[in-house]
């Protein structure tokens, strides 16, 4: 029985090595637990008595295969497996980020974005700089919308920002506060 179990462990050693694809975290602990347990099987195949040297040997080296499965493939997959989560969940907290802050049809910041960056602004400012705020307004775009459709109300929002963005420094804050009203802060 045990050469069955060394036959099907190599068969595994070899697929392993051939594959490319596994983390190269998990590769050595496959190796070191394949090994291990080969030689475990192997030794079981030597022994003579129940209590001799290659009885006990093999336990061993059986335990050590464990451990190395234990510590070596598991506690290392978990860590694997939380560091990937952990970027997966920073990118989409980045995504998230961008969204909040960023108007998502006119590439201007948000109003979300600029309660936040005013509040911010109030609470750190401790001399007395003068900020101009500009408010823009579309007249009568309410007009457009039900006379032509909000895709081409749409258009026009972009083409006011796409304009301001034209018009104003990059230093300045760009922000479409609803509907068609936008704000500059210079």
């Amino acid at each position: 029985m045990e050469y069955l179990f060394v036959i099907i462990l190599g068969l595994t050693l070899i697929y392993i090595l051939k594959k490319k694809d596994l983390p190269k975290i998990f590769i050595n602990a496959y190796i070191f637990t394949i090994i291990f347990t080969i030689l475990g099987e192997l030794s079981f195949t030597l022994y003579t008595d129940v209590y001799g040297f290659f009885n006990m040997l093999g336990h061993l080296l059986r335990f050590i295969s464990y451990l190395i499965i234990l510590i070596g493939i598991n506690s290392k997959y978990l860590i694997y497996t939380i560091e990937e989560l952990t970027d997966k969940i920073e990118i989409e907290k980045e995504k998230y980020k961008i969204l909040a802050e960023q108007d998502f049809l006119t590439g201007l910041y948000s109003r979300n974005y600029f309660n936040e960056w005013i509040a911010r602004i109030s609470k750190n400012s401790k001399d007395n700089t003068k900020d101009v705020l500009i408010i823009i307004d579309i007249d009568n775009f309410k007009n457009i919308n039900d006379e032509y459709g909000h895709l081409h109300g749409d258009e026009i929002l972009k083409f006011v920002a796409q304009k301001m963005k034209e018009t104003f420094r990059e230093s300045d804050l760009l922000v479409r506060f609803g509907g068609d009203e936008f704000l500059v802060t210079i």
